[in-house]
């Protein structure tokens, strides 16, 4: 994944728990796609100091998703239940006990998630 993209996922669901000034510097970066000269100037910064901010930034970002999963977990139950949609979408002409087979199945995926602590 290209980095400004990963930092972009990962700011969309830890942004919040970064400082004022980081959550600025990086939504300027990551969403309004300003230069790191562009955001030194509205910021009152050096290009090297937003360049620091974003780095420290990245690696907080980086450490939550290490630290609580969630991209990995939401990635995890979207794949499971994109494999339900399918089963559900190919049963469409399938007999009765078919059917009972299928239901266990999406059961047992059901009981993956819920499991996993997902």
């Amino acid at each position: 994944m290209e980095k400004i993209v990963e930092v972009a996922v990962l700011f969309d669901y830890y942004g919040k728990l970064l400082s004022k000034k980081q959550y600025d510097v990086v939504d300027q970066y990551c969403n309004e796609d300003l230069s790191l000269r562009e955001i030194a100037e509205l910021n009152g910064n050096s290009k090297q100091g937003i360049s620091d901010i974003l780095n420290r930034s990245e690696k907080k970002l980086q450490f939550y998703e290490k630290e609580l999963k969630i991209i990995e977990k939401f990635n995890k139950i979207n794949s499971i239940l994109k494999e339900i949609n399918k089963m559900i979408l190919d049963s469409k002409d399938k007999d009765k006990d078919d059917l009972f087979k299928l239901l266990d199945i999406i059961q047992n995926k059901n009981n993956e998630i819920i499991k996993s602590n997902l």
